[in-house]
């Protein structure tokens, strides 16, 4: 038997007749059922949370923000002070070039004298006054400084750093496919500002494309704003003028000039007999050039009314292009023609493959010819392909070299200093223009009998990238010839032009056989996937 539960006496009164009664509180009905020896607790078979335990507190959220937002400050800080610094150095070696060619300008080195250096000047200006730097901007220097020489290791002794590739910043990822061309793409070209792409197809239209300047590409507008469709045949290039407010494009043996404001057609120019293959808008904003198979380079007004016309010019012109300083005019072409006579010429030197030394101008050597195998002098080969460089003033050969493949085209680089010339097969070359010579061949990518446009890419040009028959992209580097990327995305067919955008160092557009153009862009960060827009009508 359960013993029973003691009484509190001081819960009884005196017992009376009736017996006795209860006063006071009732008893609880845990002590009227607990027994003398209750049962004890279990320990805890799990351990106790740690202070805090997994939630997070007010408290501790706003720390971690706080945290958060230090490190995106701190790496946004970087990347300033890595840009300021670049372009600083930049405005430097600028500096230090046109000092030079002040310091040179007229003249050309003699069979004794060195060349032009391509290196430029580092020397600092002692009569400059040098500003009082705080110990904050002194770290950052030195941060960047850091950051640098770390990017550089490995390169060339003398190679400027600021041409250290960074994979992480360079565009290499596809951001925007424009899908509203019906056929082959075959060119494209940014305008100056580089709010606008153009691309010229097959399909004989051209397109005038507006993108937007957002940093943000899947904010960013990309929309067709005009298809210009009144061409008869494909197109085969086109180019904008310096200040934008024209296109011209060319089909066939005609040249068309376009308000890039309303996408109206304005003049139709008919002055070439055989395709039109190379539109250079003049960097004076006075006009532009048109160059031709039918062996004529016309230079046209912005009405587009012809000013002078060369006739009769040794190649008949796959491409052309003017250098910024407006001193020369480098034409490619076939077919080549040798002048009567070179004692007209007064510039530099005259080279040609079949000789092992140049030709001086006013010599008395005679024009270069090839034998049969009797010894008989026959004229040049039907085929025959050269680079030919024109004084652009006085329209004088300063230098005509012989090339064995075909050339279908050239561009120059923003100092003035070198062309790249895509060469068949599966080459491309870089010539100094200064010193007369080729400085570089860059090779991987195919190129056969289709015509493939390189560019100029990256600060101060210092990338090469070029399109392929295997339907890639290729970049070298240019100073070292070095391949850094092969970028692949585009369908089946050539990849037939590249174009970069000239305000936004992070961007170039290419475009292809697969009827596509393509944005190309770098990552934002690195650990992002950007999404592929596609824009089509």
């Amino acid at each position: 038997m359960q013993p029973a539960v003691e009484a509190d006496p001081s819960r009884f009164a005196i017992e009376g007749t009736e017996g006795p009664t209860i006063s006071g509180p009732s008893p609880s009905i845990i002590e009227l059922i607990v027994s003398e020896d209750p049962v004890p607790t279990p320990p805890r078979t799990t351990p106790r949370p740690p202070e805090g335990g997994r939630y997070l507190t007010p408290q501790r959220v706003e720390l971690m923000e706080e945290a958060l937002w230090m490190n995106l400050e701190s790496a946004k800080k970087k990347r300033e002070w890595r840009e300021r610094s670049i372009a600083e150095r930049k405005a430097k070696r600028s500096k230090s070039e046109v000092r030079g060619r002040v310091m040179g300008e007229g003249t050309y080195p003699s069979d004794n004298q060195a060349g032009p250096s391509c290196t430029a000047s580092t020397t600092p200006n002692l009569g400059a006054s040098t500003p009082i730097t705080t110990n904050e901007e002194q770290g950052q220097a030195m941060e960047v400084e850091e950051d640098t020489r770390r990017a550089g290791k490995g390169k060339k002794s003398g190679e400027d750093s600021d041409h250290a590739y960074d994979k992480e910043s360079f565009p290499r990822i596809t951001t925007t496919i424009l899908e509203v061309h019906s056929d082959e793409v075959w060119d494209v070209a940014w305008s100056h500002d580089g709010t606008h792409l153009a691309s010229a197809s097959k399909d004989k239209t051209a397109i005038i494309w507006r993108i937007g300047l957002e940093a943000e590409p899947s904010s960013r507008d990309c929309i067709a704003e005009f298809i210009l469709r009144d061409h008869l045949c494909p197109l085969g290039c086109l180019a904008w003028s310096l200040d934008d407010s024209i296109l011209s494009t060319s089909a066939d043996h005609l040249i068309f000039l376009w308000n890039t404001k309303t996408g109206a057609l304005m003049k139709t120019l008919e002055n070439h007999a055989e395709t039109v293959s190379a539109l250079v808008w003049l960097p004076d904003g006075s006009g532009f050039m048109s160059g031709s198979l039918d062996r004529k380079i016309i230079l046209w007004d912005m009405e587009g009314e012809p000013r002078e016309s060369w006739n009769d010019i040794a190649i008949r012109v796959t491409d052309a292009a003017v250098t910024p300083d407006m001193r020369r005019l480098v034409a490619i072409g076939m077919g080549y023609n040798p002048p009567a006579a070179l004692g007209t010429l007064t510039c530099a030197n005259i080279r040609d493959a079949s000789l092992e030394h140049p030709i001086r101008p006013n010599s008395t050597a005679s024009p270069p010819i090839v034998s049969n195998v009797n010894g008989n002098a026959v004229g040049p080969r039907p085929q025959e392909n050269r680079m030919i460089i024109y004084d652009l003033k006085t329209g004088q050969v300063e230098l005509s070299v012989h090339m064995e493949g075909e050339l279908t085209s050239v561009k120059i680089s923003e100092d003035s200093q070198y062309a790249l010339i895509n060469h068949a097969p599966d080459e491309i070359h870089l010539w100094d223009l200064k010193e007369f010579r080729l400085a570089h061949k860059f090779t991987g990518q195919q190129q056969g009998h289709h015509v493939i446009r390189s560019c100029f890419g990256g600060i101060d040009g210092n990338f090469v990238i070029s399109g392929s028959e295997d339907r890639n992209v290729y970049v070298w580097h240019r100073d070292t010839g070095t391949s850094l990327e092969v970028l692949e995305g585009h369908g089946l067919g050539s990849v037939n032009s590249i174009a970069w955008n000239p305000h936004n160092e992070r961007m170039f557009a290419s475009c292809s056989d697969d009827n596509t153009i393509r944005v190309w862009e770098a990552p934002i960060s690195a650990s992002e996937v950007l999404r592929v827009r596609h824009v089509c009508i």
